[in-house]
């Protein structure tokens, strides 16, 4: 790429921009070090930005251990991109030194996506690993029979561990969505939209189950019955989106770890 048409592009953003997610990111990251000397408007670069970016709020996440590797890879792939666009500028992109720093940024960008995608599956399986428990305890608790022990304590307990678990799931969606390998948009869409309608119906449910715990009508057991089951129909449908943006024998492989 020549020097001006560098600097250019990304000041006008080259009419292109990063894709939305991780998998994304990656694949034009990629073909920016794959098509040394061709005008990719910047976006390659700026790509690989986003990327780095999505794997730091990652790693935020991640226990002490894990977190250092990603802020490690994150630095070795920024402070080496940073050299190439440099050569770039400079018009030594198709020099030996160019070519091999394209080659340490690979590896580098592969590693980094290796690493990203382990970490979401065992999110993934530590949060989805039973998604069935949190709302049957919470509907024990609602049907409990008046006078019985504990009776409100118990169900506030239920709801707060039902409101959790709610929130576990479609926060660890949304990061799948967002720094997951999947590309497909149609499956990203739903995981989002997914995890958007399980976080509008938990306090719903809740609420729900509230009114039936004091009032043991029909139209209350109707009521919390029907958003009890339309709450348990949007969270497998958040599973299965999930499982669908997660290779499924790392999930496997990941769940007998």
């Amino acid at each position: 790429m020549l020097p001006h048409a560098l600097t250019n592009a990304q000041r006008t953003g080259g009419g292109q921009h990063p894709a939305h997610t991780a998998g994304g990111q990656l694949e034009q990251a990629m073909r920016w070090l794959d098509n040394p000397g061709q005008d990719d408007g910047g976006v390659g670069f700026q790509a690989l930005k986003s990327l780095l970016d999505e794997a730091r709020r990652l790693g935020e996440q991640l226990n002490p251990t894990d977190r250092n590797r990603m802020r490690g890879l994150c630095s070795d792939i920024d402070r080496l991109a940073n050299q190439l666009v440099d050569l770039e500028r400079r018009g030594l992109g198709n020099t030996p030194e160019a070519h091999a720093i394209r080659q340490q940024l690979r590896d580098k960008l592969r590693e980094l996506a290796d690493f990203m995608k382990r970490v979401l599956t065992e999110k993934v399986v530590e949060d989805y690993a039973d998604i069935t428990t949190p709302l049957k305890l919470f509907v024990e608790a609602v049907y409990a029979p008046p006078g019985q022990p504990g009776r409100e304590q118990n169900f506030e307990d239920k709801a707060a561990n039902l409101n959790e678990h709610s929130n576990r799931c479609t926060s660890t969606a949304l990061v799948v969505a967002k720094c997951g390998p999947c590309k497909n948009k149609k499956t990203v869409e739903g995981l989002i939209d997914s995890a958007n309608k399980v976080n509008q119906m938990t306090p719903q449910v809740i609420n729900a189950g509230k009114i039936r715990l004091h009032n043991s009508t029909d139209n209350a057991n109707q009521h919390f019955d029907n958003l009890r089951k339309e709450y348990s129909d949007a969270l497998i449908r958040l599973r299965g989106f999930v499982d669908d943006a997660i290779d499924t024998g790392d999930f496997v492989r990941a769940s007998e770890g």
